[in-house]
């Protein structure tokens, strides 16, 4: 079983360095594990990862739905992750845990300190549009990276707001028809 624990986490690392760095050579050079095991662990590793990241977004739209149902009853965004928390139905926001360390190989590969839980962050930003944010989920800044597991709630403190979380190479979330970040935006004037 240590083996096999190892050549996942191997198969996961090659999978990580193919889809950040694109090292195709890394894999001509590894002589570890005979092709077809290789394949299958790295198969193994992109099926856990593509879980996660539909675990995620399935948990941005139910911040979307707390969010929409925060605004409608008070009028208003929240400002801090605990009014929201507060707010949600059976307070699901404090008991929403990490799809990237639902795993136990893919935990491996994340930081120790690592939140078991959801972490959502809002940010309050007037100039954001369905325009500017349609730019940038085709070519996501730098700075929207984050720990993996981790929510960012922006909205412009009256009736638009935009969530996105990052996955598992602390890089946005990809929308697996687009292509592009995944980013839910919702106009509530409407």
């Amino acid at each position: 079983m240590k083996i096999a624990q190892n050549s996942w986490i191997y198969a996961l690392g090659i999978l990580t360095l193919f889809t950040t760095f694109g090292a195709a050579s890394t894999f001509a050079a590894s002589k570890r594990l005979p092709p077809m095991e290789l394949y299958k662990y790295i198969l193994e590793a992109q099926t856990k990862s593509q879980e996660a990241d539909k675990k995620m977004i399935a948990r941005i739209a139910l911040i979307g739905e707390i969010t929409t149902e925060f605004h409608d009853r008070f009028g208003r965004f929240p400002q801090t992750c605990d009014e929201l928390s507060q707010f949600s139905p059976a307070d699901h926001l404090s008991r929403m845990k990490n799809p990237y360390l639902e795993h136990e190989y893919m935990s491996r590969e994340l930081p120790k300190d690592t939140s078991p839980l959801i972490k959502v962050e809002i940010l309050e930003d007037y100039g954001i549009s369905k325009n500017s944010l349609l730019n940038l989920v085709k070519h996501p800044p730098a700075n929207w990276d984050g720990e993996p597991g981790s929510i960012v709630l922006m909205h412009n403190t009256e009736n638009l707001f935009a969530i996105r979380g990052c996955g598992l190479t602390r890089k946005p979330v990809m929308d697996s028809t687009t292509g592009s970040a995944y980013c839910m935006f919702k106009n509530l004037s409407d």
